[in-house]
């Protein structure tokens, strides 16, 4: 028995893939801004999203937080974190070769995940805040996805803009 692929189900694909490639241009665009800035790799960045998660996790569970309200919370104690993992690990490696701070946040990466495990189990979790998709003719788009894609454009427009604004001023001369 073969299977028979129709034409809404090849389109649902695409679209499933487009939205999740808009998620991976998310992730990639802060590795990109990250290493272009200071020329460190950081793949430690993930495991300090999954960190927010949590705290967004036991913030709607425990306090009934809506998850974008948390991110008033969650942001601030992520953010510390990544700053004082700046300040005491990750200064020591900028003028390094890059290979030194790959293997830095690597081992910071690794150091997190297994702490996070050890604290929450590798239980699934998920906050079941916005569910279902938007239906467009024969084909649904989850409202999650769509979500991430406009925060990546977004952030990808905003961070071009600041570029082009930031560029331009130092390439006027200085009026004295």
């Amino acid at each position: 028995m073969t299977p028979h692929i129709t034409p809404v189900m090849l389109g649902q694909v695409i679209v499933s893939g487009l939205l999740a490639g808009a998620l991976y241009a998310m992730v990639a665009l802060g590795l990109g801004l990250i290493f272009g800035v200071m020329r460190v790799l950081n793949v430690a960045h993930g495991p300090l999203l999954m960190l927010g998660a949590y705290i967004t996790y036991f913030l709607f569970i425990t306090v009934g937080l809506n998850p974008y309200l948390s991110l008033l919370v969650s942001m601030p104690i992520v953010f510390v974190i990544g700053v004082a993992l700046q300040h005491f690990l990750v200064r020591r490696v900028v003028d390094a070769p890059e290979l030194s701070s790959l293997l830095l946040t690597f081992g910071i990466s690794i150091a997190l995940v297994n702490v996070a495990q050890l604290a929450f189990t590798s239980d699934l979790r998920s906050v079941e805040f916005i569910t279902g998709a938007f239906l467009v003719g024969p084909f649904a788009f989850s409202k999650d996805g769509d979500i991430s894609d406009v925060y990546r454009k977004s952030t990808h427009y905003a961070i071009n803009d600041i570029g082009r604004i930031g560029c331009d001023a130092l390439s006027k001369p200085t009026p004295w």
